[in-house]
């Protein structure tokens, strides 16, 4: 019985020794020396560590221990309640060394403001928000804010609410725009925007560097670098070139500045005259900024305004075994598109199966395809109607005459 006592007593020493050894105490002020560091990197820099609790002590049989912690921490703005747990090990020298400490139940977190926003916050705030300039949505980048001032400020730490107006300037590649904003936040562990509104117009101002210097003479020249396509939508279409002095009455009557000035746009009217026509013409030269100004793409919209076919055709015919001169004269030419004039042609070898012929005609040209219809003005109708297209850019009218055979006419100056 002796025996078993003095053994008895003898486990409980060594046990006593043993717990007494793996649980030196870990100061408070230790474990806050030890996980500072990692804890501010967790949270954020600018936030200070200014009281520790410990909640629970885990120890195993492995001489490691993990502490469970509730960190109090603040900046300027608020203060903060995270959840940390700290892992000790016990050394061969019989010390606790500090492992490492991770964040946990995070959804318990609490933040308690302490006052509203500052400038700092607004700018990281306006991040990613959009604001309606000149009936255009800007996107509000923190990198380019530029000047911003609090205004007025209206805060309510008890619910949690701030208001705050505040005057900035916006700059973007081509403008800047100066104005003011008011910004509406929600504190939620941290200030969030819940609505960001204009506080009357913004002034925009185009930036030295970017300015887009266009004269009518430069526009002029673009534009008449350019085709013109004439009844574009039919098998009749014909292609005009343009040339800076058939160009008059030349007029930019828009002007349009899209997104945030960065899109140039030119509205423009004008009148093309070639020797046989006069066309009216509307475009729209576009420019792009792209660290530079780009033209891009022109497309030209047209209409026939008249033509200019008086006077005398001449040129050849060519049928199969009889070929000679041919000539239109056209007498009159109303705007309404009404021709009167004299075809007449002449074989270059005449004899009994080819003859010279002349004859008045009458008929019309289309005005939406400029085909010409014209027909002999007596009731004999000896040859084949005249059927034939006026080419506005080879100043030509070509087609088929008497008995259908080709003609290839070219006014005569």
């Amino acid at each position: 019985m002796k025996k078993r006592i003095v053994l008895i007593t003898a486990l409980a020493v060594c046990m006593f020794i043993f717990l007494t050894a793996c649980s030196n105490q870990i100061y408070k002020s230790t474990i806050m020396k030890d996980i500072e560091p990692d804890v501010s990197k967790i949270l954020s820099s600018d936030k200070k560590i200014d009281d520790i609790e410990i909640l629970e002590y885990n120890i195993d049989n492995t001489k490691e221990t993990s502490i469970s912690l509730r960190v109090k921490s603040s900046d300027e703005i608020a203060e903060y309640i995270n959840y940390f747990i700290a892992t000790y090990y016990y050394s061969s020298d019989d010390k606790w060394v500090f492992d490492n400490v991770s964040q946990v139940d995070k959804d318990k977190s609490t933040a308690t403001p302490k006052k509203g926003v500052n400038e700092e916050i607004i700018v990281s705030s306006l991040n990613g928000e959009h604001v309606t300039i000149n009936d255009e949505e800007w996107e509000i980048k923190s990198s380019n804010i530029k000047n911003l001032s609090i205004k007025s400020k209206k805060t309510n730490i008890d619910e949690r609410k701030d208001n705050v107006t505040v005057t900035l300037i916006l700059d973007d590649d081509v403008l800047e725009a100066e104005g003011e904003i008011n910004i509406g936040y929600i504190f939620d562990k941290k200030w969030e925007v819940t609505a960001v509104s204009n506080e009357g117009e913004f002034k925009t101002t185009e930036k030295n560097e970017c300015e887009l210097k266009v004269r009518d003479s430069d526009l002029i020249d673009e534009i008449a670098q350019k085709e013109i396509i004439l009844f574009s939508d039919t098998s009749n279409s014909q292609t005009v070139s343009m040339a800076k002095s058939e160009i008059s009455d030349f007029e930019v009557y828009k002007k349009i500045s899209e997104n945030r000035g960065k899109a140039r746009r030119f509205y423009c009217k004008g009148t093309l005259t070639k020797p046989n026509a006069t066309i009216e013409f509307d475009t729209q030269v576009y420019y792009v900024y792209e660290g530079r100004w780009l033209l891009q793409p022109t497309t030209i919209k047209a209409e026939l305004d008249s033509v200019n076919i008086e006077g005398k055709w001449n040129g050849t015919y060519n049928g199969v075994g009889n070929k000679g001169k041919s000539s239109l004269k056209i007498t009159e030419a109303t705007k309404d598109g009404k021709i009167k004039g004299v075809y007449s042609y002449t074989p270059d070898k005449i004899d009994q199966y080819r003859k010279a012929g002349s004859y008045n005609v009458s008929g019309t040209i289309d005005m939406s395809s400029l085909i010409i219809n014209l027909t002999e003005d007596n009731n004999k109708n000896v040859f084949t109607d005249i059927s034939a297209i006026l080419y506005i850019e080879k100043s030509k009218i070509k087609g088929v005459g008497q008995k259908g055979y080709p003609i290839d006419l070219t006014k005569v100056e």
